[in-house]
Order: C-alpha cells, then sequence, then structure tokens
C-alpha cells in the first residue's frame, strides 16, 4: 500500500468487497482466486491484506456491526479526505459514529484519521468471520 493516502485505497477496498458481495470475511475466503480478482485494480491488495491479517484492517475490510465507512476527497484540495463511519447498511444508515477531515500529504498527517477508524470500529462488538 502507497505510503500515503493509505485510507482511501483501504476504504476502496472496503467498498469494492461490500459491492461485490464479499461480505463477509467468509465469503471472501468461499470464493475462488478469480473471482478475488474481480473487484477492480486492488483485487491483489485485498488478497495481500488478507494474508497479511492484521485484525485492524481485516476490521476496515469488514466492520463488524452493520458498519459503513468511506474516506473521499471532498474539498478543493487534493490531499485532504473526509472519514465517515456509518451505522447500518449504506444507504440505510442509522447514524454517524465518525467524521472529521485529514490530510494525506504524509502518512504523519494521516496516522490520527487512521486510529479514529481504528478505535470507531473497535467499539462495535463482532468482527470478521
Amino acid at each position: 500500500m502507497r505510503r500515503h493516502d493509505r485510507l482511501a485505497a483501504l476504504a476502496a477496498c472496503h467498498s469494492l468487497l461490500t459491492f461485490a458481495s464479499l461480505d463477509p470475511l467468509s465469503a471472501y475466503r468461499s470464493t475462488s482466486r478469480e473471482q478475488r480478482a474481480r473487484p477492480h485494480r486492488y483485487g491483489p491488495m485485498i488478497r495481500d491484506l488478507v494474508a497479511e491479517a492484521h485484525p485492524d484492517v481485516l476490521r476496515a475490510l469488514w466492520p463488524p456491526g452493520a458498519r459503513y465507512w468511506m474516506a473521499a476527497g471532498i474539498t478543493g484540495d487534493p490531499m485532504v479526505r473526509i472519514l465517515s463511519v456509518h451505522r447500518g447498511p449504506l444507504g440505510q444508515s442509522g447514524g454517524e459514529d465518525l467524521s472529521l477531515t485529514y490530510g494525506c500529504r504524509n502518512p504523519d498527517d494521516e496516522r490520527p484519521a487512521s486510529q479514529a477508524l481504528t478505535d470507531a470500529l473497535r467499539d462495535t462488538p463482532g468482527g470478521p468471520t
């Protein structure tokens, strides 16, 4: 994963898994290698992240408790992102648990947002299965 803008790449992986119906982790693991490679250009990245099996990364890819999160550029500055975590399925949000803006010029700028995401997702029971 690139040294900066890691949250945006991880968010893209999470979104692709959700839209490809490869949720939860057990659904992803039960697919063929070809099916796992399908989710856009992020297929190899997802495969590598799953192989590393870092619990916080797996939780971000498959958030517990019907959570959906995203990191997106919505300001005029191409190096500023908004990070948000919502309860409930996408489009049927039950509330926002986290919303903050962060810079992605370097890893140090992004680190507090990454920690906030980890904390928000850890506060929910359950996890990847």
